[in-house]
């Protein structure tokens, strides 16, 4: 089967498929209304430079979040979230934030850790899709944190930028995160920037 010169290319030379040019990237809720975040895929440096949300709180944070080294699952996803991993070497605990990256489909989803063991974890909310051997977890850490909230506590549009926000790591996803409070209004309406 012939393959195009510049997938060979990208995959002997080890180039991301995600390469330099523009991203924009919708927010998705997670569990309450009070967070929506958005993933950038793994790829080439991510650089942020643009947020619209909308909040209505004064209390609303924008957070970027840094991925650690992914860990490849072991084998197909058994009962909804519980996946197989070697997490005596890895270390993920409960209430750890973590993103699953399907790699078939290149889906990016919110999880937290529900339980872990040293051959298992089990992530809340379940997967949309059923993760398989070789799909990623990645823990994720807070980095960056911009408060973006509403003085007023009304709803109001908030628009972040233009300007450089965040850069990400190469070859790691990067979780943006807007967080209101209970019962608050909280959306990302868009994140966008460029891939160096």
């Amino acid at each position: 089967m012939k393959q195009p010169i510049p997938t060979i290319l990208c995959l002997l030379l080890a180039v991301p498929l995600f390469g330099a040019g523009e991203f924009s990237k919708k927010g998705s809720d997670y569990g309450a209304s009070r967070v929506s975040y958005a993933v950038i895929p793994a790829g080439s440096k991510p650089r942020v430079t643009y947020a619209n949300v909308t909040a209505d709180t004064n209390a609303a944070t924008l957070t970027f979040f840094a991925a650690a080294d992914g860990v490849l699952l072991a084998a197909t996803e058994g009962i909804a979230g519980t996946c197989a991993v070697a997490n005596a070497s890895y270390g993920l605990t409960n209430g750890d934030s973590v993103v699953s990256r399907d790699v078939s489909a290149e889906a990016y989803e919110l999880h937290s850790v529900a339980a872990a063991d040293t051959n298992y974890v089990v992530l809340s909310p379940a997967p949309g899709a059923s993760l398989a051997a070789g799909d990623i977890l990645y823990e994720v850490a807070a980095d960056i944190v911009l408060p973006c909230g509403s003085a007023s506590n009304e709803t109001r549009h908030v628009e972040i930028g233009p300007g450089l926000l965040a850069v990400g790591q190469a070859q790691k996803p990067l979780l943006v995160q807007l967080t209101g409070h209970t019962n608050s209004v909280a959306n990302l309406n868009v994140v966008s920037g460029q891939r160096e």
